[in-house]
């Protein structure tokens, strides 16, 4: 049993005084009942609250006051005569409850909504009758909360500081889930906005107060954050940050040099010209390896000097080589792989070795 349920009267609540965020799916004025539906975020103590999502009933006694229905509400989930029910409920107000919206959106950040409504559908000779549908919604508590984005980032260093690191990690994650991804978040950061500087400073601490593997763990997933980690921590990183998102000026340099030498490290160079997976026409695949191509092209171009002769040597040896195997296979070669040879490979690519594959497009073509 619980020890934070209260009892008065016939109303057992579940969880003491504690207010929890729900979202009202369906209320029948005239009828006076409905249901709330809430995440289970703290709830999953009790075994009645381990799925994710929980509908509540709700009637005229559950409400303190007038709410809009299609915004938060807050509530405390009870029993009523043995009924599991929803008790008062109050509309969410970011000045009085903005404590419950952020350690929910950092818990869990959405609570579905299932709602069911009447249509009309064919019925053969007899023409129509009458049937029920199903409707998802995905109510994202962020999004109507109000909460600006840096006290959420906040919070994640208390999270940090009360229980460690995977709980921060798992914070962070739920963060970007709330917001929609790095991509989404990149563009947010260069908005122009008022608490922008906050936000960029809320980071930015967190990254110093946080230890150097936890930092290297958030940047390597979460690379719209990259720029503002500190260029020590970025230095060490170098090879393995995102190119498509910013990299501080201080670091470009030793980043190209070193994802540079790993990529002719590990004898991946000709996959930077030659996709060995594209097997049939991809309007994509052929985009991907020009971008691919150009990428690496431009890591070579920007090489310090010093090392650049003998690293242009190896790529070309990788790229020889790569060439001379697809010849030596090239009966077991689509069209369209000995067309994408010839392409992106063409500066590579010998006289002799462009008029065996020519040749072999012309079998192609005969058959």
């Amino acid at each position: 049993m619980n020890n934070d349920i209260i009892k008065i009267s016939n109303t057992d609540y579940l969880f003491g005084e504690r207010l929890f965020i729900g979202f009202i799916k369906f209320y029948a004025e005239q009828r006076e009942f409905g249901y709330l539906t809430s995440n289970n975020w703290s709830m999953n103590s009790i075994r009645k609250f381990r799925k994710r999502f929980q509908d509540f009933y709700i009637d005229k006694a559950s409400f303190e006051e007038n709410v809009e229905f299609n915004q938060l509400v807050v509530f405390r989930p009870a029993y009523v005569d043995g009924k599991l029910k929803a008790m008062n409920l109050f509309q969410y107000r970011k000045d009085t409850h903005s404590e419950i919206a952020i350690n929910t959106i950092l818990g869990d950040p959405f609570i579905h909504v299932e709602k069911r409504h009447r249509i009309i559908v064919p019925a053969g000779r007899s023409g129509i009758r009458y049937d029920t549908a199903t409707s998802q919604q995905e109510i994202n508590i962020f999004s109507l909360s109000g909460i600006q984005r840096f006290k959420l980032i906040e919070r994640c260093s208390e999270i940090y500081e009360n229980n460690g690191s995977e709980a921060l990690l798992y914070a962070i994650d739920i963060f970007f889930s709330a917001i929609g991804g790095d991509k989404q978040y990149s563009w947010k950061l260069y908005e122009e906005y008022v608490n922008k500087d906050k936000e960029l400073d809320a980071i930015k601490n967190m990254f110093v107060f946080i230890d150097s593997l936890t930092a290297q763990r958030i940047v390597l997933k979460h690379a719209s954050l990259q720029f503002l980690a500190p260029h020590s921590l970025l230095l060490s990183l170098a090879g393995k940050l995102n190119d498509e998102y910013t990299i501080p000026f201080e670091v470009v340099a030793k980043h190209r040099t070193k994802k540079l030498q790993d990529i002719i490290k590990e004898n991946k160079v000709f996959q930077c010209f030659y996709d060995e997976e594209v097997k049939t026409y991809t309007r994509r695949g052929s985009t991907d390896t020009k971008e691919r191509r150009n990428r690496f092209l431009l890591l070579l171009k920007y090489c310090p000097e010093d090392i650049k002769g003998s690293l242009n040597a190896e790529v070309i040896r990788q790229i020889t080589e790569g060439i001379q195997l697809f010849i030596s296979n090239i009966e077991y070669k689509t069209r369209l792989e000995k067309m994408h040879l010839l392409k992106y490979c063409a500066d590579y690519i010998t006289q002799n070795q462009k008029a065996l594959i020519e040749k072999s497009l012309e079998i192609d073509d005969a058959k």
